[in-house]
């Protein structure tokens, strides 16, 4: 017989776990190295730890010619859009460092077919070249992109890869430069600020992503709202494609652990020859959570996952309201599973969340209360920016929007780890 061992490094919506195949009454699969090996591996993680498993088709899994082939031959697609396969040492570093390979700037299109830039991470080189939210790329290598041309275009995530960009500036300026892909480390908080309204202070965060080293950055933040008084909070989410349940978690813990201390925050569901997995957390006060009246959260199609773990876990404790568009819609989790003997990680979906009143399955995504556009052309944090502008009038703090060039937020990056990083 076979025998899995699996060890529980860390529980998240990708929770890592190690797994270790010990032969005993040597059987076939016992033998096999290197690819082979994780033909069989995978297709056995498939038939049992898939949350879809009763979908999964009887295969020759030696048949295939790639763990990749193979996960796509096996996902339930009525549903599953998010199961993928990578190397352990690319998801490590991105879960554990945030570190990836690419440029380092988030982009959306126009209903007009114009591509803008998001956002741009700090360690990016054009962060040090002056490209911020706002500006428009007119042409990569001479070519005008498009939402069909534009995955091919910008290139492979590979180290090296160079391209020329044309820009064009908010003053209409054309800057054109060249940028070469390398490993970056990502910052999850891409601001934070603090509005005053009478006696309502409102604290505003734009997270990119629940990874690792989020826990300090949001523990700084939450330390300064903590020491200001923050009484209410805009979480803006617009382009958070998920991560760690135990940084959601945590962070719900800070927004919300005071107020609903012991309650519960969600339940992780299994299939059912997998239900001993089945797992609840609970909401507890850490030593920064504020105390807060009202939680809203700028949302879009690009927020999934983790990010709306947020809203359905803590709407059954507190006020919150959900700014822009509706969500993704992804209610299911996923662990990353990743063997010794072989460099290949498999991430398939294992659980759906349930919150605190049963509800789940938010496959179309959840709503917005209050739709607002995400206005790409001006700045995180001013006042005149649609979303936040709507944000911050519902909390009291009156503001005027701009007419400035509204957004989709489009998850153009890829399938699999990059889909989550949702950055070039």
């Amino acid at each position: 017989m076979k025998v899995r061992k699996l060890i529980k490094l860390s529980l998240a919506t990708i929770g890592i776990l190690a797994l270790t195949v010990v032969g005993c009454n040597k059987i076939d699969d016992d033998i096999l190295t290197g690819d082979d090996l994780a033909l069989t591996e995978l297709n056995w993680i498939m038939q049992n730890l898939y949350y879809w498993n009763a979908y999964v088709p009887n295969v020759k899994p030696l048949s295939y010619k790639s763990p990749m082939e193979l996960m796509d031959a096996l996902t339930y697609k009525t549903l599953d859009k998010w199961s993928y396969v990578t190397t352990k040492q690319e998801l490590i570093s991105y879960y554990d460092e945030g570190e990836f390979t690419g440029f380092g700037f988030g982009s959306s299109f126009d209903s007009q077919g114009n591509l803008w830039i998001s956002f741009v991470f700090k360690n990016s080189p054009l962060y040090s070249y002056g490209v911020e939210r706002g500006w428009r790329i007119a042409a990569i290598d001479g070519t005008t992109p498009t939402p069909d041309n534009y995955g091919t275009l910008i290139g492979a995530a590979q180290t090296g890869v160079e391209k020329r960009f044309t820009f064009i500036k908010p003053n209409n300026e054309i800057v054109e430069t060249s940028f070469t892909k390398s490993v970056l480390k990502m910052n999850t908080v891409l601001m934070d600020s603090i509005y005053t309204s009478g006696n309502t202070k409102i604290g505003y965060i734009v997270l990119k992503g629940f990874i690792t080293p989020t826990r300090d950055e949001l523990n700084a933040v939450f330390d300064e709202f903590q020491s200001k008084g923050v009484n209410s909070l805009i979480l803006d989410l617009r382009y958070n494609g998920g991560g760690s349940v135990d940084v959601a978690h945590r962070l719900a813990n800070q927004i919300c652990g005071s107020k609903a201390n012991g309650e519960l925050f969600l339940k992780q569901e299994h299939n059912q020859n997998s239900d001993s997995l089945n797992k609840e957390l609970y909401l507890e006060p850490v030593e920064n959570t504020l105390v807060l009246n009202n939680l809203v959260v700028i949302a879009t199609e690009a927020t999934a996952s983790a990010s709306e773990l947020i809203i359905s876990g803590l709407k059954p404790h507190m006020n919150v309201t959900v700014v822009g568009d509706k969500t993704y819609g992804k209610p299911v989790g996923m662990y990353s599973l990743i063997y010794p003997q072989f460099n290949w990680a498999f991430v398939p979906i294992c659980f759906r969340f349930v919150n605190s009143q049963g509800f789940s399955d938010y496959y179309g995504g959840i709503p917005a209360d209050i739709e607002a556009d995400d206005n790409i052309r001006v700045p995180f944090g001013s006042i005149t920016e649609s979303s936040l502008s709507a944000a911050l009038n519902h909390l009291g703090y009156i503001t005027t929007k701009t007419s400035a060039t509204p957004t989709k937020a489009r998850l153009n990056v890829g399938k699999g780890l990059y889909e989550e990083i949702g950055s070039w």
